[in-house]
C-alpha cells in the first residue's frame, strides 16, 4: 500500500504568517499533535508540534514561521507505507505530511493510521470476506481464507468473469492486502 491509499484528507494547516495563539488554538481545538505549515500556494515550509508552540509561547508578535520545525519531514504520494512507518519510528515524530510534486500538502498520516491498518486482524478480514462472498453468490458457494492480510477465494467458478467479480469483492474489504482465487492454502502449525 501507499500513501495516497490511506492518507487523510483534507488537511488542516497553517499559513506560516499565523500568529502562534492562533496555530495553538487548532492545535489544541483538532487535538493533532502537530500541523503543516505551509506559504500562499500550500507548499509546504515546515511542521509546528504543540511543544513547538509550549517553547516558543503564545505571547508577543511570534508566528507559526518563527517556531516550526524546517524543514519539514514529508512523504510523497506513492511513498510505501511500510518506509512511512520507519521513518516515523526512526524520527520519533508522530505524523508527516503528504506532498505532491510541487511540495503542496495533499495529505497527512499519523502512526495511528498506520496502527488501525496492522490492527485488522485476519479473523476480521475473513468474516467480512465471507460476508462479502455469501452475499453475492446468495449461499456458500465459495470460501475466503485470509493469511497476514492475503485472502484467498476458494471454490468452483463457472468462468473469469467470476473469478474477477470474486477479487473485487475482496478488494472491497478492509485490511485486504492482496487476493488470490485457487485451492486452499495450506495449513501451518
Amino acid at each position: 500500500m501507499r500513501a495516497g491509499d490511506v492518507m487523510i484528507r483534507p488537511v488542516v494547516s497553517v499559513r506560516s504568517s499565523a500568529p502562534l495563539r492562533e496555530a495553538g488554538t487548532v492545535l489544541a481545538d483538532y487535538g493533532y499533535a502537530g500541523l503543516p505549515v505551509v506559504d500562499e500556494s500550500g507548499c509546504l515550509l515546515g511542521f509546528l508540534t504543540a511543544g513547538d508552540v509550549l517553547r516558543a509561547g503564545t505571547a508577543g508578535d511570534a508566528t507559526a514561521n518563527t517556531a516550526m520545525t524546517a524543514p519539514a519531514v514529508a512523504v510523497g504520494f506513492h511513498s510505501d507505507l511500510d518506509e512511512i512507518g520507519r521513518l516515523l519510528v526512526r524520527r520519533g515524530i508522530r505524523s508527516v505530511p503528504v506532498i505532491d510534486d510541487e511540495r503542496r500538502v495533499i495529505g497527512i498520516i499519523s502512526r495511528g493510521d498506520l496502527l488501525r491498518l496492522d490492527l485488522t486482524s485476519d479473523d476480521v478480514i475473513a468474516v467480512g470476506a465471507q460476508k462479502m462472498l455469501d452475499g453475492y453468490t446468495g449461499k456458500r458457494r465459495w470460501i475466503a481464507q485470509v493469511r497476514q492480510g492475503t485472502v484467498l477465494v476458494a471454490g468452483h467458478f463457472d468462468s473469469d468473469a467470476e473469478r474477477r467479480i470474486a477479487t473485487a469483492l475482496m478488494r472491497m474489504v478492509p485490511g485486504v492486502r492482496e487476493v488470490r482465487i485457487g485451492a486452499a492454502m495450506p495449513t501451518t502449525d
